[in-house]
């Protein structure tokens, strides 16, 4: 049985000696790994190239067998962005983007609104304005999605991460935001991405509210885990 879908290009690892297996976030099953075989040939090269991550994708594949991985059978770029390849903060965006959704989605059913938001949101990255408030934005909006969104608030000067919330003076344990980072949240919170509400904040705190937000996902998703990506962002918070 064929399986077509439109699809996100999440990760791609070795298999055996030639292969490379491929996860992607599909429309009609959701996460879902793909096997590409003999990966050195020319013709599975330019495939590969394909699936840079949060490419999204036209997929024709073959249903699993027994070892649960897809075979593809046809595939294309459906919105063809060459010049992404040569931008380097677009480039870092989607492979921030995509760790952050590796390491919070597991293989399980497809999820229609996850799955748009994803889809769209290349379209923000592609015309925001002020790049250095797309990563705190993208896991405010990760953490929505997954259910696990911080809770809004105009009083408290320390944001709890534990508890998911603002809190009137310092939490008796090390997760928590210091007051300015919790007073940039709030913006965050607050605020519209056209609004710029990283606006006058100093690279140094949007860091901090930036891992903040890291330590926050991995207190409140099972899977979630520290993102490597993160040093690579260092650049775009000049």
């Amino acid at each position: 049985m064929e399986l077509k879908t439109r699809a996100i290009a999440i990760h791609a690892y070795p298999y055996g000696d030639t292969g490379r297996v491929i996860k992607v976030l599909s429309e009609e099953e959701g996460m879902i790994s793909i096997l590409l075989r003999s990966a050195g040939t020319k013709r599975s090269a330019s495939r590969l190239v394909l699936f840079q991550p949060m490419n999204r994708l036209g997929l024709v594949l073959k249903s699993p067998k027994s070892s649960g991985l897809y075979m593809l059978k046809e595939s294309w770029l459906d919105e063809p962005r060459p010049e992404w390849i040569h931008d380097p903060v677009r480039s870092c965006l989607s492979m921030f983007y995509a760790e952050a959704v590796l390491r919070s989605v597991s293989e399980s059913d497809p999820d229609s609104d996850f799955f748009s938001f994803l889809w769209q949101w290349m379209d923000i990255t592609d015309v925001a304005p002020h790049h250095s408030d797309l990563p705190i934005r993208f896991l405010l909006e990760l953490g929505l999605h997954l259910g696990v969104s911080p809770q809004a608030s105009e009083s408290g000067d320390h944001f709890d991460l534990r508890e998911g919330h603002f809190v009137l003076g310092t939490p008796r344990h090390p997760e928590f935001l210091e007051p300015e980072q919790a007073q940039l949240l709030r913006s965050f919170l607050s605020s519209s991405l056209e609004q710029h509400p990283g606006r006058g904040a100093s690279r140094a705190s949007r860091l901090l509210l930036l891992e903040g937000l890291i330590t926050y996902l991995q207190l409140h998703l099972e899977h979630f885990k520290g993102l490597r990506s993160l040093k690579v962002l260092e650049a775009i918070f000049d």
